[in-house]
């Protein structure tokens, strides 16, 4: 179902400047039309969100330590050696 965000802020991760109340059309995986909110709609049944003071960043992952978690036990994680941490990581 396509989806529609309106409003907000937008950062495109180009570098290039903020832009303010965007439309931002997303069809299944994929960002299908951009700009100003006004001017961007979307098919029949596209649900619209109201970003109005968010911030929209599309492409943002966050992956700043998923290939260190190699499972969910804190205590291990926490007393195993930084060499063996490295090398689960380097195998991930």
């Amino acid at each position: 179902m396509p989806m529609l965000l309106r409003g907000g802020t937008l950062l495109d991760g180009t570098g290039a400047a903020a832009r303010t109340n965007p439309g931002l059309l997303i069809d299944g995986q994929r960002i299908a039309a951009i700009g100003d909110a006004a001017a961007v709609s979307g098919p029949p049944g596209t649900t619209t969100y109201d970003c109005t003071g968010g911030t929209i960043m599309p492409g943002l992952i966050d992956c700043h330590d998923h290939l260190v978690h190699t499972n969910r036990d804190l205590n291990e994680r926490s007393t195993r050696p930084l060499s063996l941490t490295m090398m689960l990581v380097a195998q991930n």
